[in-house]
């Protein structure tokens, strides 16, 4: 098999700085036989098409979106002067996609030196590959879009109701 023999384990938390705990989530992803399994098992239980509260998960079209809203810059500068849960409220999510590509990555590694320490979202989307976070550009998109086509559609059919209602209290007026 392609992993028999090999050492490397990889120890995965979700930890931003070393003082704050963000996610009591810790994956264990250890270069076995069964590593895509467990990758794969991670992201089933993470992310995917619905919500849930235990664990924690959200789908990735809204997590993108609340990724991309809390790497602005005032949501990182309050995250950073907050305390306790606010400040762990305030950090944007990490994408189960991000989490599993850094983790084979890092445990795929046979370059002989030492892994980095990610420390935070940034950190683990950059040395997986992963793309920033477009969530909330497309939903403003889609929402532009949406006024637009709103917008045309009003221009042609208030006049029509406006006109027949002008009509009707004409008509009324005139009997």
């Amino acid at each position: 098999m392609l992993w028999e023999g090999m050492q490397r384990k990889c120890a995965w938390s979700s930890l931003h700085s070393s003082s704050t705990f963000i996610s009591s989530v810790l994956y264990f992803c250890c270069i076995t036989s069964g590593l895509l399994t467990t990758l794969h098992s991670l992201a089933s239980r993470s992310g995917g098409t619905g919500f849930g509260l235990l664990p924690p998960r959200v789908n990735y079209e809204y997590g993108s979106g609340v990724e991309e809203l809390l790497m602005l810059p005032p949501f990182k500068i309050l995250a950073d002067v907050t305390p306790g849960l606010i400040k762990v409220a305030l950090r944007p999510p990490v994408c189960v996609d991000s989490v599993a590509g850094a983790c084979a990555k890092a445990a795929l590694d046979d370059s002989g030196a030492d892994l980095p320490v990610l420390d935070g979202t940034d950190d683990i989307n950059e040395y997986s590959g992963q793309p920033k976070s477009t969530g909330l550009t497309d939903a403003l998109e889609w929402s532009k879009e949406q006024a637009i086509k709103f917008y045309d559609w009003a221009k042609v059919e208030v006049p029509k109701a406006v006109d027949s209602v002008q009509k009707v209290i004409d008509e009324s007026k005139s009997k």
